[in-house]
């Protein structure tokens, strides 16, 4: 029998409000059916309500004191088993869409595949970020050597890209 579908959907200050299963004046129909078919969390606790404590003990099962990261913008230890590591060891698909802020190397740095806490298929908005440097800088200017992109001045053109995260290796340009 194949493993059932786990997916989790949470996001920064998203109010119960905010859905159109619990607001009649919101239009969220894809959201709404999600829920249908699901277990649905009404109440939630948090031992530390901020960003990158709260995804550190929600992919860990630790609280924030016991995997370190008690406030934003810190690493994740890789050998702290995660939620991607163990799912995967149960015979699931990985994969992690959305921010991550669990690195601690800078919200807009790429994330190598060991960083990952065993997340297989994997866009974050700094995957975003250096694909879209990437496919909108003059060929003639190269990446930043350390990877890291502080300011887009720039609207992305619209051109096909295809990541390569998978394989390990930075997003690039087709």
């Amino acid at each position: 029998m194949p493993n059932k579908n786990i997916v989790f959907v949470f996001a920064d200050q998203w109010r119960a409000q905010s859905v159109g299963y619990r607001n009649p004046e919101v239009k969220t129909p894809h959201i709404d059916a999600l829920e249908r078919e699901s277990i649905n969390f009404t109440n939630a606790i948090s031992g530390c309500p901020i960003c990158t404590p709260y995804r550190a003990s929600l992919l860990t099962g630790q609280h924030p004191l016991t995997h370190g990261l008690f406030m934003n913008d810190l690493a994740l230890d890789p050998d702290i088993p995660a939620m991607g590591d163990i799912f995967k060891s149960a015979g699931y698909d990985t994969a992690w869409i959305g921010k991550w802020h669990a690195d601690g190397h800078g919200r807009s740095t790429y994330i190598p595949p060991g960083r990952r806490a065993g997340f297989d298929y994997w866009k974050t908005l700094s995957e975003y970020i250096t694909m879209t440097t990437r496919c909108t800088t003059r060929a003639t200017t190269p990446p930043p050597a350390n990877g890291r992109v502080t300011t887009l001045s720039h609207k992305p053109k619209t051109r096909s890209a295809t990541s390569k995260t998978e394989q390990g290796t930075s997003p690039s340009c087709s």
